[in-house]
């Protein structure tokens, strides 16, 4: 609970109010208690203009009110370690839930035509991902896709620094 100290609200992004299906049955809820910490907030930090765009938008703040500070990246290592595979490969990094497309993913990756590349998921399990999982583990099982749940930042700037593409 805030009282008297001023209020600055970081909003890092509003996907669950562009679409609702992000986060399933609980976006009104999201909206409406990030509605309400926006008009308690003094000044608003969002990372990029379209979230700030979308705060504007969304919740009718003057521009004045919103600033945008980037993210930083000072925990990237200044070189990468070596390649974690040796097969060339894409590379898609975020939990498996519904709203980081991981089906559309799957499927447009089996209808490539051969060779395909080979596909690593990094990332792990989310919220309404029993399917998506099921059909994950398919794909490693018998199509050589490779998925590794709990992995640290140095693997996963490796795995970045040395695929052919990022996927999202």
């Amino acid at each position: 609970p805030v009282t008297a100290a001023r209020v600055i609200l970081t909003l890092h992004d509003l996907a669950f109010a562009a679409d609702p299906t992000f986060h399933g049955p609980t976006t009104g809820l999201l909206t409406e208690r990030c509605g309400a910490a926006v008009a308690r907030a003094e000044h608003i930090i969002c990372p990029t203009r379209a979230t700030a765009d979308e705060a504007q938008e969304l919740f009718g703040r003057d521009r004045n009110s919103i600033t945008v500070i980037p993210w930083g990246c000072d925990h990237v290592p200044h070189s990468p370690g070596p390649a974690p595979i040796t097969r060339p490969y894409r590379l898609t990094v975020g939990t498996n839930e519904p709203r980081k497309n991981h089906q559309l993913l799957l499927d447009s990756w089996r209808a490539l035509s051969a060779p395909r590349p080979r596909l690593v998921v990094l990332g792990r399990r989310g919220w309404e991902c029993d399917g998506i999982v099921a059909d994950l583990l398919r794909a490693v099982r018998g199509e050589g896709a490779l998925w590794i749940e709990d992995v640290d930042d140095a693997t996963v700037f490796s795995f970045m620094a040395n695929a052919l593409a990022l996927v999202y």
